[in-house]
């Protein structure tokens, strides 16, 4: 009688610490979970400290990160937002703010073909050179160029130009101006044909000597 009650007793006892590590383990994990879900990064445009004489085309993708080993400087990236994209300029010193929206495509965001992109900017750099053709070589820099943003749209097996956002750089004076916009409303709705798939807004970041 005494072995049955002890057994009876130890079969509770069993069932209870079985039971007690279940719940304990579905509480643990539903807490892990929770803990860690990751958040989604910021997507932030980074400019690095130039490597070339020209500062405004080291424009990249980053997810926001703190700089790490040599990438951190003395002095605080400046923040500031062009186009609706948050910039982090780490250059240091008095440097210009960059004035051209940046080109931002995310890792997993779709190409189009090189191929694409050269026969558009082919029809923007015929355009930069009948506009800049009239900037007077007075009023022009040792490296006189253009740095902007075009965005197209394909619809219909057709890409077109249909934003613009245009800088002239190392030009000075009274031709300045008019030469941007020429170059902006001349190279909006200019088109190739295509067998791409349509897609809206993508970004093309173009830089070309003047003439």
């Amino acid at each position: 009688m005494n072995r049955l009650l002890l057994a009876l007793a130890a079969l509770v006892v069993l069932g209870g610490a079985v039971g007690l590590l279940i719940w304990l383990g579905q509480g643990t994990t539903d807490d892990t979970v929770a803990a860690t879900a990751p958040k989604g990064p910021a997507i932030v445009a980074t400019v690095p400290p130039p490597t070339s004489t020209r500062p405004h085309a080291g424009v990249n993708v980053t997810s926001g990160a703190p700089a790490t080993g040599s990438d951190v400087e003395a002095e605080p990236p400046r923040e500031y937002e062009v186009g609706g994209v948050q910039i982090r300029d780490h250059r240091s010193g008095a440097q210009t703010p960059i004035d051209v929206p940046p080109n931002v495509h995310p890792p997993e965001a779709r190409r189009i073909p090189s191929t694409l992109t050269a026969a558009i900017t082919t029809q923007v750099h015929d355009v930069i050179r009948e506009c800049g053709a009239s900037v007077p070589p007075e009023v022009r820099g040792a490296d006189p160029h253009v740095d902007g943003l075009i965005s197209i749209d394909i619809k219909n097996k057709q890409a077109h130009v249909t934003k613009t956002a245009i800088q002239l750089r190392d030009v000075v004076g009274a031709a300045v101006d008019p030469t941007r916009q020429c170059i902006e409303q001349k190279s909006l709705g200019l088109h190739v044909d295509t067998d791409e798939v349509d897609l809206a807004d993508y970004g093309i970041t173009i830089s070309f000597r003047l003439p």
